[in-house]
């Protein structure tokens, strides 16, 4: 509460000061061009304002957060510059004026939207290329604390395989690839039960086979989907 009270006093912190320098200085009666550039350098301020708005919150999107911010404040100090310009000049046309500033604030609000469906997509993209590298991660690492209970040493050689098998399997992933994950995932769970139940050499080695043949039908068709 006291942050959201200090982060909303920061932010009257410029209306406050321009808007008595604007009516004490210049009083109250202004021309269309003026009272045009008060609203516009208010819009960018409120743009600038809004922005937390259309961040993405989370690991690794600082980045894009940035993008946004760096875009609304060079906006806004643009804004500034050419509408306390335009107050000063106090120009007889306001077309000119009034379309200049139009044209700032909606070439702003195109890119800053764009940004944010980029940003969006990527968003996406990397929480998809997590949840890929955690399924993968997740069973290799299954498979590993496992090895440490097979003593035999010709099983724990197949066991091995498999787990390199993993290890070096795609970290990418595809809808078409769902079936076959869920079978990898099935082969690595029933080979690790079997080590730890301590089910014979013969019936580990042939879950470890299993394993490996699963990892190598969702290669295949990972590298189908790619082509």
């Amino acid at each position: 509460m006291k942050n959201s009270i200090i982060k909303v006093v920061i932010g009257l912190i410029f209306l406050v000061l321009f808007n008595v320098g604007f009516f004490v200085l210049g009083g109250t009666e202004h021309s269309k061009v003026v009272w045009a550039s008060y609203a516009f350098i208010h819009m960018a301020y409120l743009c600038l304002l809004a922005t937390p708005l259309l961040c993405s919150n989370g690991r690794g999107l600082t980045v894009l957060s940035a993008s946004l911010w760096l875009r609304a404040i060079i906006f806004f100090l643009a804004e500034l510059a050419v509408g306390v310009t335009f107050i000063i000049l106090d120009p007889v046309k306001a077309a000119w004026p009034i379309l200049v500033q139009a044209c700032m604030l909606g070439g702003f609000l195109f890119m800053q939207l764009l940004s944010v469906l980029a940003n969006d997509s990527t968003k996406e993209n990397l929480q998809k290329q997590r949840t890929e590298n955690m399924f993968i991660q997740t069973l290799t690492e299954k498979v590993r604390l496992r090895m440490g209970d097979i003593e035999d040493e010709g099983v724990r050689r197949q066991v091995e395989r498999s787990l390199n098998a993993l290890r070096s399997s795609s970290l990418e992933s595809f809808p078409e690839a769902g079936n076959a994950e869920s079978a990898l995932r099935a082969a690595v769970e029933t080979l690790c039960m079997a080590v730890e139940d301590g089910d014979g050499a013969e019936q580990i080695v042939k879950k470890a086979k299993r394993v490996f043949n699963a990892v190598q039908e969702r290669n295949s068709i990972i590298n189908q989907c790619r082509m």
